[in-house]
């Protein structure tokens, strides 16, 4: 294991507005959650009911950059630097309440993840795309690509490694066991590039049906593990229901079959497959220059693949 436990210690005096500065002086975890509203909520009333009563706060060297960061005490840090400065009503400092410090470290910055999930507390469940945020901080292509989209297409993948052999090996020692786990898929350069291009085409009218089925999701990372430039135009054709294709029928057929109660992956990745050939036999019959016009025309007005960086 690459990462430890160092020490923990007890404030000696209790909780201190000095304790408090140190702890808002340490630097947030690279990607670290957005705060929640019910768990600030949650504290909110611990502190004007008087029953707040402790603070459990942890720190973590990392060796590669040689930063103290902090891995837990986010939500706590921040709603107890209100209550100091009056800015909570009916609300008060709680002076005094017991407290606990852990130091940690860490190798590199990769295993900040696996720190940052020792922490856990049952008001504030930790959920799958919070770590996920922790990962993709580890790499700067994917870093502000929305954790919802990142999340799906990871989960498509993951559904692919041990059912499709070319994405089984080409995901190898990074398989994630679990939702939770599922970012590790990141250090593979083929998923970051797979990513990166389904980001970059949000504009399609087809965009959230596909995202939102593993199984096409796993078809069309197949395809691009396959021959890459190729399957980037079928599969622009496919998101963005170039008229006069098979990819409008394929867009109807899964939209019909996604109302279905207990939907299939297994049968949106064969259908999926099948549109494809199908596709693919379409446009050899065409000259280049005709698909790129059909696909131009298609493509007007694409947004950014990143989400504002502020949010």
């Amino acid at each position: 294991m690459a990462y430890r436990l160092v020490r923990r210690s007890h404030m000696k005096r209790g909780l201190t507005e000095e304790e408090l500065d140190k702890h808002l002086d340490y630097p947030s975890i690279p990607g670290e959650r957005p705060m929640e509203k019910t768990r600030l909520k949650w504290i909110d009333s611990l502190l004007k009911s008087k029953r707040f009563n402790r603070v459990d706060w942890a720190y973590c060297h990392c060796k590669e950059d040689g930063v103290d960061y902090r891995v837990n005490g986010q939500h706590t840090g921040y709603k107890l630097n209100l209550a100091r400065k009056g800015e909570i009503e009916g609300a008060t400092f709680p002076q005094g309440v017991p407290g606990e410090i852990q130091y940690w470290e860490c190798d590199t910055r990769k295993e900040l993840a696996d720190v940052f999930d020792q922490f856990d507390s049952h008001r504030s469940v930790r959920k799958p795309k919070d770590k996920l945020g922790v990962f993709q901080a580890q790499h700067d292509d994917v870093n502000t690509v929305a954790r919802d989209l990142a999340s799906q297409v990871l989960a498509g993948i993951q559904w692919g490694c041990g059912r499709r052999p070319r994405i089984t090996d080409c995901i190898a020692k990074y398989r994630a066991v679990g939702s939770y786990e599922r970012g590790v898929m990141l250090n593979v350069d083929e998923v970051r590039k797979f990513l990166l291009f389904v980001a970059d085409n949000q504009r399609g009218t087809f965009y959230k049906e596909w995202l939102h089925r593993p199984g096409i999701v796993a078809f069309f990372f197949e395809a691009f593990l396959e021959e890459e430039e190729k399957a980037k135009t079928l599969l622009q054709f496919l998101i963005y229901e170039v008229p006069d294709t098979p990819a409008v029928a394929f867009a109807a057929w899964t939209r019909k079959e996604a109302k279905k109660a207990g939907a299939d992956a297994g049968k949106f990745f064969r259908e999926a497959d099948k549109c494809m050939s199908k596709l693919s036999r379409d446009l050899e019959s065409r000259s280049e220059e005709d698909v790129q016009k059909m696909l131009d025309e298609a493509m007007e007005e694409e947004p950014s693949m990143f989400e504002d960086a502020s949010t």
